[in-house]
């Protein structure tokens, strides 16, 4: 598991659903001791799949939550300006830094 503090932003990985709603959990009591809070609204949770991951039907991602409040769910996320994709693939990365890249110029 990882846990990635930035200024008032933080990243959290897990490799499965039981460890992130542990994660999440002992973030959400730290936060609690440490008189801080979540604005649950700018949280995103997203569920990476492998590229030829097929969903079964009727199947839907899991819900976390941090304390009682539903985190949003999303397919897409950008953390420091950089958009990832719940396949991980770098195309979207590229493509958005070549993009930027050459509207400086």
């Amino acid at each position: 598991m990882l846990w990635r503090p930035f200024a008032d932003d933080i990243v959290l990985i897990a490799p499965s659903e039981k460890k992130l709603r542990k994660l999440l959990n002992k973030v959400f009591r730290w936060a609690a001791l440490n008189d801080m809070s979540f604005g649950v609204n700018k949280c995103a949770t997203m569920v990476v799949k492998p590229i030829n991951y097929v969903s079964p039907l009727f199947s839907s991602e899991p819900t976390f939550y941090l304390g009682m409040y539903a985190i949003p769910k999303t397919s897409c996320y950008i953390y420091l300006g950089i958009p990832f994709t719940d396949d991980l693939l770098i195309d979207h990365i590229v493509q958005y830094v070549f993009s930027k890249f050459f509207n400086r110029m």
